[in-house]
């Protein structure tokens, strides 16, 4: 900037503008005008005669800026609002796909009544589940019910369920054959339809759209709205519960009114639906799904121009008239048995690592009233610890001793001696010749081409030592694979399960034996953690090196790409190295699963990987190849099969060229 920028025309006004520009100058720049004197330092810089008179104009309004600011500004995200946005949603549920978040209300629903009806409902055979499903044009309803027999008290202190600032519930810090997201399910479903109605914005709106429709639970003769109010801005929310009294009725009924954003498609619920019930034998599930949404109108037909007494006229298509879809779908499971009153579904301290095991007595909320004899009564080792004057202690008043982390750290190895780790994880399905029974009958009713006859099943069973060295991918790039060998801590030592079931196709829904072409079908996978199932199927993906039957070493990034190694097809193909197609239901039992990050779609397998590679090795061992299977192939991969009915002639070479070619002539025709 130059003394030309603030030079004054005005004679009179040179004087006092002088003292003020002089301000505005460093140190340096004072002296020189000491020095000199204004008028001098003008009279050198004085302007060009030609320069334009209308910037002369504009440079008397400039006016000299003021210093820039000695502060920052600093601004605040609470992570209680990663509850209301897209991203949040997206980082607490691994579900990038908004089809997956209506799915999810259904799954973690579920997840909550069966936990439920699991813990307090052993011995009993008439628990029941009803789901009720409607779409319409601009909603999803969703309406779970399920007994209540004994009137348990449920949803106690609904203000804390539902705040978003912390994880409440009685399965936090829980290491048991458990399903869902473990606290903050009821409170994600809470938020979810504003994050929806949101979800689109694209940052011009001044508006806050908040949803006007209440979560609403019905338990223990009692009705609750519960409802939520946020203030994007203020990064506030307002949490509203209504109390309604009903007439006795004991059953558990949540209400959820979801705004619809997409098309979703109502067979998509349906085929979670028939899938949940899957391995959960003990429980009656019912289904009623509805989809009353309007048909969007089609044109029908052609454009057509017609030229009538010199003119032309345009005729136009016919439309379809808007019609409501009506598509119901009903789908029943029956409890096939009672609730198992032998499963022990406790925590035990060797699943805990410390910090763990301190957060779980330092984390109760009521710590006037629960004592810290209270908490460790709650795990397996606790029944053989003797009441103390310490442990009988208020978990309060315990805290109050600045040395509570070194009493703590004295419980907990006091525990781990107090038992030995469980050799075996205990189930909530013990007989297997039942179990197996149970899982081909449900199995087959979602596919019906399957053969029974040929079904297998088998529990695995394994322990987890993080004692032991372990090969651990380090690094990966076009020049190969590195790996280190890890060991942990020698801390966490617990029993898990692998339970599969393999059921391939029959023989007669591979091939047509009256055109003596294949029917090219593809193999299944349906994997599971704790007999719950994901909305998007769980594939175990993971880290996995071992041999094949010749010794040479194989890399799977899945158990999928395991069984893809040992001959199976996740597509429609048959050949006659290639296992028949089958479908394969594989789930993971363990009290304690660690999932990737806040992401509760994928799992860490690392403590399952030797069991799971085991496991794909014997499910191969127990399906033939189609070569095996008496298939025989052609040139063109078209191949016979064995009748069933051996009273059937075999067939000739040229019998199915001649079949063959007159298929292609009748689709030709047609």
């Amino acid at each position: 900037m130059t003394v030309n920028d603030f030079r004054a025309d005005d004679d009179s006004q040179s004087a006092s503008r002088d003292s003020v520009i002089l301000d505005t100058f460093p140190q340096s720049v004072k002296s020189i005008v000491a020095d000199k004197g204004v008028g001098k330092i003008e009279e050198k810089d004085k302007p060009n005669k030609h320069v334009d008179k209308q910037n002369k104009k504009e440079s008397k309004k400039i006016t000299p800026s003021s210093p820039p600011s000695t502060y920052d500004v600093f601004s605040y995200k609470k992570h209680s609002m990663d509850y209301f946005t897209v991203n949040g949603v997206i980082l607490r549920t691994g579900y990038a796909d908004k089809k997956y978040w209506y799915i999810l209300v259904i799954k973690e629903l579920l997840d909550n009544v069966v936990d439920f009806l699991w813990k307090y409902y052993q011995g009993y055979s008439d628990t029941s589940v009803t789901v009720y499903v409607t779409k319409n044009d601009s909603g999803l309803h969703i309406k779970i019910r399920n007994s209540n027999s004994q009137n348990i008290p449920i949803f106690q202190n609904l203000n804390l369920i539902f705040d978003p600032e912390m994880r409440y519930g009685s399965k936090q810090n829980e290491k048991v054959i458990s399903r869902g997201m473990l606290g903050d399910a009821m409170k994600q479903i809470l938020a979810l339809p504003y994050v929806l109605i949101h979800s689109s914005d694209d940052g011009t709106a001044f508006t806050n759209e908040q949803w006007n429709k209440p979560l609403i639970i019905r338990c223990n003769g009692k009705e609750s709205h519960v409802r939520i109010i946020v203030d994007k801005a203020k990064q506030t929310y307002t949490l509203g519960i209504e109390e309604i009294k009903l007439v006795d009725d004991t059953d558990t009924e949540i209400e959820v009114f979801l705004p619809l954003i997409l098309d979703l498609d109502i067979h998509d619920i349906e085929n979670f639906c028939r899938t949940y019930p899957l391995l959960t034998t003990d429980i009656s599930f019912e289904f009623h799904m509805l989809d009353n949404s309007t048909e969007k109108p089609e044109a029908k037909g052609e454009v057509h121009y017609h030229y009538v007494n010199g003119e032309w006229f345009e005729e136009k298509p016919i439309q379809a008239s808007t019609a409501k879809r009506k598509v119901a779908i009903d789908v029943g499971c029956p409890a096939l048995h009672p609730i198992s009153t032998k499963w022990n579904n406790k925590s035990s301290i060797h699943s805990l690592m410390p910090e763990e095991f301190v957060t779980r007595v330092t984390s109760v909320y009521d710590q006037k009233s629960i004592t810290l004899y209270d908490v460790l009564q709650r795990l397996r080792e606790g029944n053989n610890i003797k009441k103390t004057d310490e442990n009988q202690m208020s978990i309060a008043q315990f805290l109050l001793n600045p040395d509570y982390p070194k009493k703590l750290e004295e419980e907990f190895w006091h525990l781990k001696d107090a038992l030995a780790p469980p050799g075996e994880l205990s189930l909530p399905y013990s007989d297997n010749k039942a179990r197996k029974q149970a899982l081909v009958s449900r199995v087959c009713s979602i596919y019906p081409l399957l053969d029974p006859g040929k079904a297998v099943y088998k529990v695995m069973r394994g322990t987890y030592n993080d004692d032991k060295l372990r090969k651990v991918m380090h690094q990966s790039d076009k020049y190969g694979t590195t790996y280190t060998l890890d060991k942990d801590k020698g801390i966490l030592r617990y029993p898990f399960a692998i339970e599969y079931l393999v059921v391939p196709y029959k023989t007669s829904a591979l091939n047509d034996e009256t055109t003596g072409e294949p029917i090219d079908r593809s193999s299944k996978f349906i994997g599971s953690v704790n007999y719950s199932f994901s909305p998007r199927s769980n594939e175990f993906e993971g880290d996995y090196q071992w041999d094949d039957k010749n010794g040479y070493p194989i890399t799977s990034t899945s158990m999928t790409d395991i069984l893809k190694a040992l001959g199976f097809r996740f597509y429609d193909y048959s050949d006659g190295k290639i296992k028949i197609p089958s479908v394969i239901v594989v789930n993971i039992i363990s009290p304690r699963v660690d999932y990737h990050g806040h992401d509760k779609s994928r799992i860490n397998t690392h403590a399952f990987s030797e069991t799971i590679i085991e496991a794909g090795k014997k499910i191969a061992d127990s399906v033939q190849t189609f070569r095996a299977a008496g298939f025989k192939f052609h040139k063109e991969r078209y191949h016979d099969a064995i009748s069933e009915n051996k009273n059937v002639k075999k067939k000739k070479p040229e019998d199915i060229v001649r079949a063959f070619i007159q298929s292609r002539m009748r689709r030709e025709n047609t």
